[in-house]
């Protein structure tokens, strides 16, 4: 009897030992497949975002192509492949994934926003390396509906200053030079140098996220400083130094027959000089009116446009919007700016 009980022991102990190594073995098993496959996640997604930054890639490259083939006429308008060509920039199928460049554009003729796919001139903006501290605060007046004159333009003369070189402060005596900002908890300096990039607003005095974030699209860090008037928007317009109801017409003008912008019976200004003079074959223009669009036009309006936004978005398979990406252009297809997300 104690030899059988021994036995019966051993091969309890035996049995045990095993379902242990088996559970050990299992669990090994689950904590190597586990690091297995979130390599492979892991393997899979980079090569999601190589295929997605690709696409962006492309995008961009269609863009140059398209802006290549403008021709040499020396105006450009909405109505031009560039801005409205679902063709070449709608859901595009490239290998494996797609590509579309749009943007929400405003028609001001019907006051709605539609997708448009395309590319947007940055020439329809206002330049704020160039751009008086009077015409900044004019556009911030025009976008932001409870900004009152005071603080849009003690706003506007902090960017002045944030990019000139004197440590003179604005005329408001409100101040925003080096003094200022060393001041801060976190103190820096001025910039004293042109701004490369939007997003250095937010580093200004008074230039809070909310009015960035809704007069951001108005405003450009490339060209000239020269507006396309075959482009810009009302806001703009009316920023530059045009009341409201001239701001309108040429709007109107632009549109054409069926009063909507980007369409083949659309208008086109062909010179700066000859703006007033083709206004006056659709309005009538008072003589004031007629004194302000010379003003404005001597000193702000161009018909053309050199530099364009492309924003781009790549869709691989179910998953949409696996990257975006926002790049500039020249009209020469340099790459000035890219950003991706």
């Amino acid at each position: 009897m104690i030899k059988f009980s021994l036995r019966v022991n051993s091969k309890a102990s035996i049995l045990i030992l095993t379902l242990w190594a088996l559970c050990l073995v299992a669990s090994f098993a689950v904590i190597i497949g586990s690091g297995i496959r979130q390599k492979m996640l892991l393997v899979r997604r980079l090569n999601e975002r190589d295929l997605g930054y690709l696409l962006c890639e492309a995008a961009a490259k269609t863009g140059i192509s398209v802006i290549r083939q403008h021709g040499e006429e020396p105006f450009m308008a909405l109505k031009e492949s560039w801005s409205n060509n679902p063709g070449a920039f709608k859901a595009v199928n490239l290998g494996d994934g797609q590509f579309s460049v749009c943007y929400i554009y405003t028609d001001e003729c019907r006051s709605e926003s539609a997708l448009r796919y395309g590319m947007m001139d940055e020439e329809r903006k206002i330049n704020v390396n160039t751009a008086d501290a009077e015409v900044m605060a004019r556009l911030f007046m025009a976008v932001v509906c409870d900004l009152q004159e005071p603080e849009a333009l003690e706003m506007a003369e902090a960017i002045v200053d944030w990019r000139d070189s004197d440590q003179g402060g604005g005329s408001l005596g409100g101040g925003a030079e080096d003094f200022y900002y060393r001041g801060l908890q976190f103190p820096y300096s001025a910039k004293n140098a042109n701004i490369q990039v939007l997003d250095e607003l937010l580093l200004i005095k008074g230039f809070p996220v909310s009015v960035f974030n809704t007069v951001s699209e108005y405003l450009t860090v490339y060209g000239s400083g020269r507006i396309n008037v075959n482009t810009a928007s009302k806001p703009v317009l009316v920023a530059l130094g045009l009341d409201d109801e001239l701001s309108q017409k040429i709007i109107g003008f632009r549109a054409g027959e069926d009063t909507i912008e980007a369409t083949e019976d659309d208008r086109v200004f062909k010179s700066a000089d000859t703006i007033a003079a083709d206004l006056i074959e659709v309005y009538h223009l008072s003589e004031s009116e007629i004194v302000q669009l010379g003003k404005v036009s001597a000193q702000h309006l161009d018909v053309s446009s050199q530099h364009f936004m492309i924003k781009s978005t790549a869709d691989i398979g179910s998953r949409k919007g696996l990257m975006k990406a926002t790049c500039v252009i020249d009209a020469e297809g340099k790459i000035l700016y890219w950003q991706e997300s």
